[in-house]
Formats: structure tokens, C-alpha cells, sequence
């Protein structure tokens, strides 16, 4: 294994052709000239394309949440339209008779009344 290695350590396994860095700064500047004349020539168009792109996306994602709200809304309107119903219902049953106003020792007689010891031994506590 020591005679691979000390045969190939000194010599270089990588090789570049003959005359590559001659001429490499001529060639580099050819082909940057070339991708500037490729940027000036390209149309107007294309950046047309990219904005009209962006503006396309926009709008779709406007549509989608637009379709997303209206369910949003109509669901909404239907509840409004049904507590509106109940509300209606609840004013002409007329559950709550406006000229009962009892006094406070109608109250404490009704809750005294109506409560057991069991309810006022729990209320002690608390």
C-alpha cells in the first residue's frame, strides 16, 4: 500500500489543456458580451408577460376568496334572517308582560317561597 501511495502523491491526477488560460480573459469577454446583447435584445414583451403574470395570480386569488366569502355571507344572511324570525315570534307571544313590577318583598317572598333549606344551607356556604 506505501508503494501506491509514494508513486501517485507527487504526480497530479487533474491536467488542463494545452494553451486554456492563453486565451481565457478573450473568451470570458466574448460570452459576457454575448449575454448583454441577448438582455437588449429580448422584448419588451417579456416583462409585459411577467406583470400580466403577477396581475393573473392576483385576480385568481381574488375570485377564489370572493366564491369562499360569498358562502360565508349567505350562511350569515340565512342566520340573521332567522333570528330576525324569532325575534318577531318572541314579540308577539309577548312573553314579557311590561306593567309587572313587583317590589323587593314580593321578591324575597317568592324566593323564600320557592326555595328549600337544602338551598339556603348551599347558599350559606358559598
Amino acid at each position: 500500500m506505501d508503494d501506491f501511495s509514494d508513486k501517485y502523491r507527487k504526480k497530479n491526477p487533474f491536467s488542463v489543456p494545452d494553451g486554456y488560460f492563453d486565451n481565457l480573459t478573450e473568451r470570458i469577454v466574448k460570452q459576457v458580451k454575448k449575454q448583454e446583447k441577448a438582455e437588449k435584445n429580448s422584448s419588451p414583451l417579456r416583462k409585459v408577460r411577467l406583470y400580466m403574470g403577477v396581475a393573473a395570480g392576483f385576480l385568481l386569488a381574488l375570485f377564489v376568496l370572493q366564491i369562499l366569502f360569498w358562502g360565508i355571507q349567505d350562511y350569515s344572511q340565512k342566520e340573521r334572517q332567522e333570528n330576525s324570525q324569532l325575534v318577531v315570534e318572541m314579540e308577539e307571544e309577548d312573553i314579557f308582560d311590561s306593567h309587572f313590577n313587583p317590589t323587593t318583598e314580593e321578591i324575597i317572598e317568592y324566593l323564600v317561597a320557592e326555595s328549600d333549606n337544602y338551598d339556603l344551607i348551599l347558599a350559606t356556604i358559598n
